[in-house]
């Protein structure tokens, strides 16, 4: 018996949803829409056309990534105190 798979909708949010959000909760979504992507951007057949580049840019969007978590972790933590 095969097995049925629920595949959702992906909706991306609008602009003007985006431009309803607080900095960091943009920063945060742009974040995660990285890391999602990653994997794609490591793919081998995008390292072979990169060629000597290529780490250099898996690198830059890892440190990307990573300032914005920061970020947006020091913004939560920011506002919790108060």
């Amino acid at each position: 018996m095969s097995q049925l798979v629920a595949i959702r909708e992906v909706r991306l949010p609008t602009q003007k949803e985006l431009s309803s959000l607080p900095g960091p909760a943009i920063v945060a979504y742009a974040a995660r829409c990285a890391l999602r992507v990653l994997p794609l951007v490591a793919a081998e057949e995008n390292v072979l056309a990169w060629g000597e580049d290529a780490q250099e840019h898996i690198e830059a969007v890892c440190r990307a990534v990573q300032t914005a978590l920061v970020f947006c972790t020091a913004r939560h933590e920011a506002v919790w105190a108060e």
